[in-house]
């Protein structure tokens, strides 16, 4: 039967070689860098606050990976498999924000980035397709603790580049503040401060778009949402599913000698997935990392965060007319309406939104659409819809973005 496993054997207390617990070795050195090289910089895109870098896979590519320090393996699309020609190793359990799944497991030969190579990988396989939808480009990867934990690594968001150091050769002094990093189960955290006096552990996750997430268990035992008004349901999509939670200004948090206060942020209210976990009081994403250069250095269990004087915000696309929206065969569609929001009573789920204003929605981003949504509070927009094979008209005035 799938998914059974039928144990035939146990042992207990057998001694372990250490090397069992060691980095998977890499060609050509300790460090995996060119030869007579001590940084390599990587360019990045920025997409909707996902790092996207150039990797090659068994020397075929190159593939859009998202560089997730929230990832504590290795992650294909799974439509990829052959292509990428990968030899099947076995079973394992994947999780993510929206929940756990099982995953089938591949050995990943050669793995490269900018002439770094990892040797000998094990690789999930996960079907990105929803994921894929929601931010509206190809994903093939994810890679996050495999390059994390061999080299320090700076992620420059004002540049757009990573900088990869040989280890010894890194100029400390240009980093910034350095703070504590406890690395648990092959993900990075640190302490931090909520309201001042609550102490509180989040995770730093370049893999998330958003500003932060707070976990519902933390949000549950601080009631950081005495004041439901104050709050808007949301729906978001990750690995695993979807998440509900609520979106509103942040109370304040103080991280690594950094204060932050009245950011849009979501309070997770799901039962299910990592924000269910009751360890992290949440989740620190790309809307608030991007406001410095982040430099990871595992071995040294130290994190450094230099402004760079950009404000902390969240690419996640919102409107004023409280409706969530996705693509479908090229149309821009109705995923969920907010309920109390501006376009309830007047859109509903599926419905297909043809123009604003007289202009037509076809061959537009949802970003797009959404910025169409977005205006004076108050102001009126006309709304072309087609329902069941009917358009129709609807007037509806806009209100907040959250």
């Amino acid at each position: 039967m799938a998914g059974v496993s039928i144990v035939t054997d146990v042992k207990v207390n057998v001694i372990l070689a250490d090397s069992l617990f060691a980095p998977t070795a890499i060609a050509g050195g300790n460090s995996g860098l060119p030869v007579d090289v001590d940084t390599v910089v990587v360019p990045f895109e920025l997409w909707r606050n996902h790092i996207y870098i150039s990797v090659w896979v068994n020397s075929k590519g190159p593939f859009r990976f998202i560089f997730d320090s929230g990832a504590g393996g290795t992650a294909i699309n799974r439509k990829l498999v052959n292509e990428m020609g990968l030899a099947h190793l076995g079973t394992a359990e994947a999780r993510g924000v929206g929940g756990a799944d099982s995953s089938e497991v591949y050995r990943i030969d050669t793995l490269e980035v900018a002439g770094i190579r990892l040797m000998g990988l094990p690789g999930s396989t996960i079907d990105f397709a929803q994921l894929e939808s929601a931010a509206e480009t190809r994903i093939d990867g994810i890679i996050g603790y495999d390059l994390l934990n061999r080299f320090v690594i700076s992620v420059d968001y004002a540049s757009h580049r990573l900088v990869i150091y040989r280890a010894g050769t890194e100029p400390h002094a240009t980093w910034g503040e350095p703070c504590r990093l406890t690395i648990d189960l092959r993900l990075p955290y640190v302490d931090a401060t909520v309201e001042d006096t609550i102490a509180a552990r989040f995770r730093l996750d370049t893999g998330s778009a958003s500003t932060i997430d707070f976990h519902s268990p933390f949000v549950l035992a601080h009631n950081l949402l005495n004041d439901a008004a104050a709050y808007r349901p949301v729906t978001s999509t990750g690995i695993g599913g979807t998440i509900e939670g609520n979106v509103g200004l942040s109370p304040a948090i103080n991280i690594c000698g950094n204060r932050i206060d009245s950011l849009l942020v979501n309070f997770s209210s799901t039962s299910t997935g990592l924000f269910a976990g009751s360890n992290t009081a949440g989740n620190v994403g790309t809307g608030v990392l991007k406001a410095f250069t982040v430099t990871f250095d595992y071995g040294r269990e130290t994190v450094y965060l230099k402004k760079t004087g950009n404000a902390p915000d969240s690419s996640s696309p919102r409107n004023m007319a409280g409706v969530e929206l996705e693509k479908e065969h090229g149309k821009i569609v109705v995923r969920r309406v907010i309920a109390g929001r501006a376009a309830d009573g007047f859109l509903e789920q599926g419905d297909f939104i043809v123009a604003i204003d007289g202009l037509k929605t076809e061959g537009k981003s949802i970003d797009e659409v959404n910025r169409m949504l977005t205006g004076k509070r108050g102001s009126d927009v006309r709304i072309k819809v087609e329902r069941d094979g009917r358009v129709s008209e609807m007037d509806i005035l806009l209100d907040s973005l959250y």
